[in-house]
Order: C-alpha cells, then sequence, then structure tokens
C-alpha cells in the first residue's frame, strides 16, 4: 500500500471512530492490516474500538503489543492502562499510566486515569493528588474536578466532596456517575433523601447501572459499604 493511501485510510479509520462509527473504523483498520499486517496506527484503532466496546480482552491484546515497545507512545499508554484499569489490574494500569505522564507531563487524561486507578488501589490521597494536577491543567474539566471529588469523597473529606460533586452537576445534569458519588456524599453525610433522590436520577438516566441500584439499596440498610463509579 502506498504511503499516501495508508495515510488517507488512518485518517478515515480515525474519523469514524471519533464519531462513535465503531464498525467503519473497525472495517476500515482490517483493510489497512491485510496489505500492513504490522500498522501500529491501525492496531492502536481496533485497540482503541474494543476499549469503547467494552471487549476489554482484545483491547489488552492489541493496546499491550504496542506498549511492549520501549517507545510506545503516550496515548498507546494511556489506553492500555485503562484497559488494564477495567480489567481489575489496578497496579499494572498506574504503571501505564505513569509512562504516559513520563513521555508527556501535562496529559491531563492520564492524570484522570492515574487518579481512577489509585483510588482503585485504595490509594486515596495519591488520587487526590493526581486530580489536583489535572486540575492545574485545566481547571474546568469536568472529569478531573469529578475525579477530585470523588478522592475526597474517600478520604472522609465530604464537605469538599460535595462542594465539588455537586458543581460538576451543575455543568453536567445527566453525569451518571456523579449522581452516584454525589449521593454517596450525601447518605454518609445522613441526608438519605437526598441520597435517595440522586440514585433514583441515576437509575432513571441509565435503568441498568448496578451501581446506583446496589447503592439505593444502602439506603434501607446503612451497613452495607458504598460503592463508587470512576
Amino acid at each position: 500500500m502506498a504511503p499516501a493511501s495508508m495515510t488517507i485510510l488512518v485518517a478515515q479509520a480515525t474519523q469514524a471512530y471519533e464519531a462513535g462509527n465503531l464498525s467503519e473504523a473497525q472495517s476500515v483498520c482490517r483493510r489497512i492490516l491485510a496489505s500492513v499486517p504490522d500498522s501500529s496506527a491501525a492496531t492502536e484503532i481496533l485497540g482503541l474500538v474494543a476499549l469503547r466496546a467494552g471487549q476489554i480482552e482484545l483491547a489488552l491484546e492489541l493496546l499491550g503489543k504496542l506498549a511492549l515497545s520501549p517507545n510506545a507512545s503516550p496515548d498507546v499508554c494511556n489506553s492500555y492502562g485503562e484497559a488494564l484499569r477495567r480489567a481489575g489490574e489496578p497496579k499494572a494500569a498506574v504503571k501505564q499510566f505513569n509512562r504516559a505522564l513520563a513521555g508527556r507531563p501535562d496529559y491531563t487524561s492520564a492524570l484522570i486515569n492515574l487518579s481512577a486507578a489509585k483510588v482503585d488501589a485504595g490509594a486515596f490521597g495519591e488520587a487526590k493528588r493526581a486530580a489536583a494536577r489535572a486540575l492545574t491543567l485545566e481547571p474546568e474539566n469536568l472529569e478531573a474536578n469529578h475525579a477530585f471529588g470523588l478522592a475526597c469523597l474517600k478520604l472522609g473529606d465530604l464537605k469538599r466532596a460535595t462542594v465539588r460533586l455537586r458543581e460538576v452537576l451543575r455543568r453536567a445534569p445527566t453525569h451518571v456517575p456523579c449522581l452516584v458519588n454525589l449521593g454517596g456524599a450525601y447518605l454518609a453525610a445522613g441526608d438519605v433523601a437526598q441520597a435517595r433522590r440522586l440514585f433514583e436520577e441515576a437509575l432513571r438516566i441509565d435503568p441498568e447501572n448496578p451501581v446506583a441500584r446496589q447503592n439505593l439499596d444502602t439506603v434501607t440498610d446503612r451497613g452495607i459499604a458504598l460503592k463508587v463509579i470512576r
């Protein structure tokens, strides 16, 4: 395949992925790989498609192949880290997010993902610091603000968590993870009615959300530990 044709096809696959047309992106990437089996660009996009589609094992295989290189790009390391975190491997994910940040210290997405992985690993103070770093780069970033609020919640700083998460919801009223986590903050503070309202709103938007459903059940059983959505 001529380099010019390759560039055009990679651009088409990228555009399809960013538009949410995963089947088209996948089709174009397979066309590229049929001619150039070692195309890292096509492999990366296929890995991103798998990650977005929830095919975590496939994402791990595709992105992991690229991450083996010591010169793997920050984007590859970040995406592979996200796949590892979703596979329940937070410590391995942290390693990849740190690789991404070593190559790009101002990588906000990697900092947000690092914060989430640190929460998964129970390192709540480190999660808060990663989110704070993201906020210094992008103070208005919704996910960075949510990550900071979640870390505060896990640290027991209910006042700061509530203020931060309420601001996220003001700007994004249908942010389901924030609805769930703000509900958790209210429940921890003893405001059962407000917590119930937020859990019910989360389920109205996403009826199949298991965390919102489980947390709603805790309204009548305070002995069950709250779950959070990262």
